[in-house]
């Protein structure tokens, strides 16, 4: 979830965000009920609407995949600039745990060539159109290079060179793009 903390420990105001906004059919990487309204709520609509050179600012994190426990396989952007719920709509629609985590999708085993991956699908039917198996394919081949390590699952942000997330690291990056926004304007 990405609400997480950098390190990919689950702290307690996390556990606390989830008990009170996420719900069955809410498979938003910042989840919120819009009807409780409060300061996480603005935080998370924030996110969700404030848009970047037409990129929406949550698209500027993704999780560092390490052994994959705290990273949510179809929710969290990880492996791509979105979440795989969004660029594998078919498959999303067709998993039965949504908020599993990358290690229950991704299991390493030892064959007689050393560690390879297996993939733990877990599947409400068998795949029955082209198009659900096109996009098992595109996933697999996306898939094949990820090795889960022994070390915590981290938060990235993509707007700063260092990746380290920061107030003045946004404030930077919104100004920014509020320059450019002028600059056209001008031109205009």
């Amino acid at each position: 979830m990405g609400v997480e903390a950098q390190n990919g420990e689950r702290k307690l105001w996390v556990k606390v965000v989830e008990a009170v906004h996420k719900t069955k059919y809410n498979w938003n990487f910042n989840p919120f009920r819009a009807s409780m309204g409060g300061v996480w709520c603005n935080i998370a609509k924030t996110f969700s609407k404030t848009l970047i050179d037409g990129i929406p600012l949550r698209s500027f994190f993704r999780s560092k995949v390490g052994n994959g426990e705290n990273t949510a396989f179809w929710l969290d952007p990880w492996l791509c600039g979105e979440p795989f719920k969004s660029k594998y709509p078919e498959l999303f629609r067709l998993e039965k745990e949504k908020g599993c985590r990358v290690v229950d999708r991704i299991k390493p085993r030892v064959n007689s060539g050393g560690f390879t991956s297996n993939y733990g699908w877990v599947w409400k039917r068998h795949l029955s159109n082209q198009v659900e198996v096109n996009e098992l394919i595109d996933l697999c081949s996306r898939l094949l290079n990820v090795t889960l390590v022994d070390t915590s699952d981290r938060w990235e942000w993509n707007g700063a060179e260092d990746r380290v997330y920061s107030v003045g690291a946004v404030k930077k990056i919104l100004n920014f793009d509020q320059q450019n926004v002028n600059s056209q304007e001008l031109v205009e």
